[in-house]
């Protein structure tokens, strides 16, 4: 048993010899132990300050960023709405160009349309000017519509890509930011500290394209090489570039729609001057117009006159034939007479002839005879004697009665001359009357056609905000002319005068040869 004893004696001097001794140089060296602890401790928690202050100015860096590329897309949508408000702006003024260019349009159109004879030197002149001018202004205006408009797309464009881009770089940025903010967690009593991950949640509110080169100069130098960060300076300068593109291609959207503006305000004017001469000429059209609608009752005036002359036409002529008939009929008694006449010339001529031979043949026998026959002989001589005398009264008689019968047919041939004529008067007389009653239907058909068509072009002027007193003639606008009936032919030019000014169709040439064949009224 002792020597058991011994032996476990020994073996714990062994174990103390072991033990104890460097025990007893530790307990010796802890004082140096100590200190190089305390210094170890305080290196570390240098080193995790170092490494804490590095993450949050890395994270203060990217939060910067994070709050300016919030904040963009808000920026962005207003230019956007800038760009929308330009577009529409540009488009309302393209139509009030447009507008002036149709409405000038619509005025020359009218004014082609009833009022052809006008030359350019009047109204319709100015009116064409006016015309041209507001058309080279709707031109410009028009193609820096169009410029502005595509801006205005190309800007909403660049809008879309730099928000694409900012929402990429978000991303980016999220995803460093929640390394960073594990990194931080990690190192005891950092987060209480600093607590960067809430620096990130406040928008920042000085958003300008220079904003952007500050972000990137605050990025940590010592992340230069890394990719995501190398990716992130790129598209910050990316954003910048387009957003300064983008206040540029504003800036002329804008200074050209001040120029369409600038334009469009003189040309306003020019409108309401060519719409104030063009309801001008329409009002004078119209007064002519209502002024010519007083000829056709002068007409009528005349037709109705026309209408008696013809009448007493046709009286005279009934009488020329009556008298004519009844003047022939005393020639051809005139003629019976003298053939009855001459009948009972021949009948003295063979008594004549007879007394003379008689004379003869008693001269010859009483010349043998006596006294008493010698006297009858005488007697009977005396008789041819006297029968000669009445023929020779007979032939002077014979020759009045013939120069009668000469006068007869004269008289007869005048009076059949004359009734002819009078005859033919009548004709002309009715035929006159069937001129004017085709006229008038000439002219009223003419009349209404060509205040239809002013009706209609007046209708169609849509620019007008008055036309009431364009599309009628007030009471004291027609007149009845009371003139006399010589002034028909003045009427009938009045009206196809009109009529050739206000329409290119129209019957013109047989109104009007017609009406110059018509007898002039006494």
């Amino acid at each position: 048993m002792r020597q058991k004893w011994d032996g476990v004696l020994t073996e714990l001097k062994k174990h103390l010899d072991a033990v104890v001794t460097p025990l007893a140089n530790v307990t010796l060296n802890w004082s140096v132990t100590e200190e190089e602890i305390n210094e170890t401790e305080k290196l570390v928690a240098t080193m995790l300050e170092d490494a804490a202050r590095k993450l949050v100015y890395e994270c203060d860096s990217f939060c910067s960023a994070s709050r300016l590329l919030t904040a963009l897309p808000l920026v962005m949508n207003l230019l956007k709405e800038k760009a929308v408000r330009y577009s529409a702006t540009v488009k309302s003024l393209s139509k009030t160009a447009n507008e002036n260019a149709q409405t000038t349009g619509q005025f020359t159109k009218a004014l082609d349309t009833f009022l052809p004879a006008l030359n350019s030197g009047g109204a319709s002149g100015v009116i064409e000017h006016k015309r041209e001018l507001i058309n080279c202004e709707a031109e410009s205006t028009l193609a820096n519509a169009v410029s502005v408009l595509a801006i205005t797309d190309k800007v909403l464009g660049n809008v879309k890509s730099t928000n694409d881009t900012v929402g990429e770089s978000l991303n980016a940025l999220h995803a460093r930011l929640g390394r960073i903010k594990e990194n931080v967690k990690n190192i005891p009593g950092a987060e209480r500290a600093r607590k960067p991950e809430e620096r990130c949640d406040v928008n920042s509110e000085n958003v300008t394209t220079e904003a952007m080169y500050d972000i990137i100069a605050l990025l940590p130098s010592n992340l230069m090489n890394v990719s995501e960060v190398e990716k992130l300076r790129a598209s910050l300068g990316s954003i910048s570039t387009e957003w300064k593109e983008v206040t540029k291609q504003l800036d002329e959207a804008d200074k050209k729609i001040r120029a369409v503006e600038a334009s469009l305000a003189p040309i306003k004017k020019e409108v309401e001057e060519s719409k104030k001469s063009f309801v001008d000429v329409l009002t004078g059209k119209r007064s002519e117009l209502c002024a010519v609608r007083a000829h056709p009752d002068a007409l009528k005036k005349y037709h109705s006159s026309l209408d008696a002359h013809a009448n007493k036409a046709l009286c005279g002529a009934l009488r020329a034939q009556e008298r004519g008939i009844r003047t022939c009929g005393e020639v051809e008694t005139v003629h019976e007479d003298i053939r009855r006449f001459v009948g009972a010339s021949a009948k003295i001529e063979k008594a004549v002839a007879k007394s003379t031979e008689a004379c003869k043949i008693v001269k010859t026998v009483a010349a043998e005879k006596d006294e008493e026959a010698q006297a009858t002989a005488a007697g009977a001589c005396g008789h041819a004697e006297t029968t000669v005398g009445e023929r020779r009264r007979a032939r002077e008689m014979a020759d009045t009665v013939m120069g009668y019968e000469a006068s007869a047919d004269d008289v007869c041939a005048f009076a059949d001359a004359s009734m002819k004529r009078t005859i033919e008067g009548q004709r002309t007389a009715v035929h006159a009357n069937e001129n004017v009653s085709s006229a008038l239907q000439n002219i009223d058909s003419a009349a209404k056609r060509v205040e239809k068509t002013f009706n209609e072009a007046v209708n169609w002027l849509c620019e007008l905000n008055s036309r009431e007193h364009l599309l009628g003639c007030s009471g004291a606008a027609v007149k009845v002319m009371d003139g006399p009936t010589k002034m028909f032919l003045f009427d009938v030019a009045k009206l196809l005068q009109f009529a050739n000014n206000s329409e290119e169709v129209i019957v013109k040439h047989p109104l009007w040869s017609a009406a110059s064949k018509w007898p002039a009224a006494s």
